[in-house]
């Protein structure tokens, strides 16, 4: 089964990343500043030519 898009929240104030969105942020204390990311899949690993 092929893995979709990773999603990640970060504070815009401290940059901490968190798993799940939450209204005020575990490391700096601020309100409303978690913010959604969604990662795109890096390229499949392929072998190199010589």
């Amino acid at each position: 089964m092929a893995k979709g898009p990773k999603t990640v929240y970060y504070c815009t104030d401290c940059g901490n990343e968190t798993i799940k969105w939450q209204g005020r942020c575990p490391a700096c204390g601020a309100w409303n500043t978690i913010v959604e990311h969604v990662e795109k899949p890096g390229p499949k690993n392929t072998p190199k030519q010589s």
